[in-house]
């Protein structure tokens, strides 16, 4: 390796450092249990950083523009987290996750419908996509359950890329 690639690699390092605990949440901030705030803690004492999509600071409107903004959040997310009980416009992100490939866990109350019929396929178009419902008092545990479904989902996708192209840096 050399001089030019060890810096490459260490610049890599360091992205790497600081979006491999990154985690997105979308949703809406007008739902009445303040369910995102909910949700951070559980993903912080796992060890996450979690970002709420919409409390992205004001910050990056120097050098990007919104949508530029969240795409940049999602495309370094380990992975992202939807809370779909209720319309909150993140359509445009899921279609974002959908195509980076990135895993999405969909967050759904069990006591309200979801968002949009729209979103009620988006787990048998999309295996990146998974949709856990919850009851309030005992949201910590799907979460869980939810984060260990994500690690393991990137996990299977890297093993599975891994062994189909083995060989291809051999190739270039």
């Amino acid at each position: 390796m050399n001089d030019e690639q060890d810096s490459v690699t260490t610049k890599l390092i360091e992205l790497n450092k600081t979006s491999s605990n990154l985690v997105v949440i979308l949703g809406s901030k007008y739902y009445k249990e303040d369910i995102l705030k909910k949700i951070e803690p559980t993903l912080a004492q796992k060890g996450y950083t979690p970002i709420v999509a919409f409390e992205i600071s004001e910050n990056f409107e120097e050098h990007f523009t919104p949508r530029q903004r969240i795409f940049w959040f999602l495309s370094n997310s380990v992975f992202i987290i939807a809370e779909d009980s209720i319309p909150s416009g993140e359509m445009l992100e899921l279609e974002y996750c959908k195509t980076l490939g990135a895993t999405t866990i969909i967050l759904h109350d069990k006591k309200l419908p979801r968002s949009s019929w729209m979103t009620l396929d988006i787990e048998i178009h999309s295996s990146n996509f998974r949709c856990f419902e919850y009851d309030i008092d005992n949201i910590e545990k799907t979460i869980s359950d939810a984060i260990s479904w994500a690690i393991s989902k990137n996990a299977d996708k890297i093993k599975v890329f891994n062994e189909k192209h083995k060989d291809w840096e051999e190739k270039t």
